[in-house]
């Protein structure tokens, strides 16, 4: 039975060690899937924990076998290779949570060029693509510790065994932690800059929509100031037309040119002037008003001017507003969609975490009822120890007390003997005396 135990070691062994190994070469040929790499010689040290707990079972249960001559090991040996069965079929679950490209394909969107506009905009959606493709990197001593456990798995005990198990049940935690936090942080500031830029452009927007009021308060300014113009330059014409005019009249003209300046008027070319001469003062007075009227035509074709201007400006705003209010809408769009996809990923990786977290749990309570069956096993084996020296001391004491009696009847049949010899050598000392006694006598007849 023992060499049937021994050869079954022994080809586990020889099949864990055949596994590995190509596991380990992929890890050192593949620099660039560090993280991978890690995860795999972290569920190639589990999985080396579990045959070398199953060596220091099967050890364990070899002592009390050599003592007892009894077979009670084979069946802690089937469950620990149960418990081990499970370890490696569950531990790559939670090594998918390290190897999922969720964290690649959360924050990327088919739509990124359009979102981006100027050039600080670029920067930003070069850091997101740089942070979103960055991997989990955990750090080396994940690595170190594996090759040790590879290293020293044979010369391990079974509480060396659990405390590294443990530890690395910490770290696993800790590291999954570290992983959603870093998902979480990384997905609130895309968010956050998302709505900084929709936020940029609504400021843009209000910002265009204030100068166009602006534009058309200054136009309907400027047409009301035309209009007056307009009337101006037909009263003069009237004037002119009719008859001499007073100069107290056309004071107040003054006064509107440099109004005029800034404003547009259409052209009359009916407006010729026949000066009507009757004296100097006259003639004069036709002049001045004939230059005016000059000036006042050439304000109105700069005001024309600056009128089609505006006008060209203003097609060029509501063109421009309507292309920025297309693009907020497509990116307005473009957040529901992100958002959804982010709560899709959360609701996910919400669920792959519960999923590891009852993993977990209910490979704590496999450890925990494997360890407690273990236990009980040791207790049995100790209880039975413990009845089987107290039979042979009941034998020793049995043993001694025969080998008492035995000493005693032997000292007895001693002394019966000697007694026996003193009396057949006294019988022989008398017979040969009477031999001696007859002999004399047959001598002297």
């Amino acid at each position: 039975m023992f060499k049937k135990l021994k050869q079954k070691i022994s080809e586990e062994q020889q099949q864990l060690q055949q596994a590995l190994a190509p596991a380990q070469a992929s890890s050192n040929s593949s620099t660039p899937t560090r993280t991978r790499s890690r995860t795999s010689s972290f569920t190639e040290q589990l999985d080396e924990g579990t045959p070398n707990r199953e060596n220091a079972s099967t050890h364990a249960s070899k002592s009390p076998d050599s003592v007892n001559g009894s077979e009670p090991s084979i069946p802690q040996s089937g469950d620990t290779q149960s418990f081990a069965q499970k370890l490696q079929l569950r531990v790559p679950s939670v090594e998918s949570l390290f190897r999922s490209p969720i964290k690649e394909s959360l924050f990327r969107s088919s739509s990124k060029e359009s979102l981006v506009r100027t050039s600080s905009r670029e920067s930003l959606n070069r850091l997101d693509l740089d942070s979103s493709t960055a991997s989990f990197d955990p750090p080396s001593d994940m690595d170190s510790e594996a090759e040790d456990l590879v290293g020293n798995s044979d010369s391990l005990n079974k509480e060396q065994l659990i405390q590294r198990l443990r530890r690395m049940e910490r770290s696993l935690s800790s590291y999954r932690g570290k992983y959603s936090e870093g998902i979480l942080s990384q997905s609130q500031d895309k968010s956050l800059r998302r709505i900084a830029e929709l936020r940029e452009l609504q400021m843009d927007q209000q910002a265009k929509k204030h100068l166009q009021e602006e534009f058309d308060a200054s136009l309907e300014e400027k047409d009301q100031y035309i209009s007056v113009l307009q009337t101006q330059v037909s009263l003069l014409k009237q004037r002119l037309r009719n008859g001499p005019m007073n100069v107290d009249v056309l004071k107040p003209l003054p006064q509107l040119e440099p109004q005029a300046e800034v404003f547009t008027k259409e052209e009359n070319p009916e407006s010729d002037v026949e000066p009507v001469v009757e004296d100097g003062t006259s003639v004069k007075t036709l002049e001045t008003l004939q230059q005016r009227v000059k000036r006042q035509e050439n304000l109105l074709k700069r005001c024309k001017e600056t009128i089609q201007s505006h006008k060209e400006q203003c097609t060029l705003l509501t063109s421009e507003k309507e292309a920025l209010q297309e693009q907020l809408d497509e990116r307005l769009q473009e957040l529901e969609k992100i958002k959804d996809l982010h709560m899709a990923e959360k609701t996910k990786l919400i669920t792959q975490l519960r999923d590891a977290k009852n993993l977990i749990e209910q490979l704590e309570q496999d450890k925990g009822m494997v360890i407690a069956e273990t236990k009980r096993q040791m207790h049995e084996t100790l209880e039975m120890k413990e009845e089987e020296i107290a039979q042979l001391r009941s034998r020793i004491k049995q043993m001694t007390t025969q080998g008492e009696e035995l000493r005693e009847q032997k000292e007895k049949s001693e002394r019966a003997a000697f007694e026996e010899l003193e009396k057949a050598l006294s019988t022989a000392q008398k017979t040969e005396e009477a031999r001696r006694k007859l002999k004399a006598e047959m001598d002297e007849q």
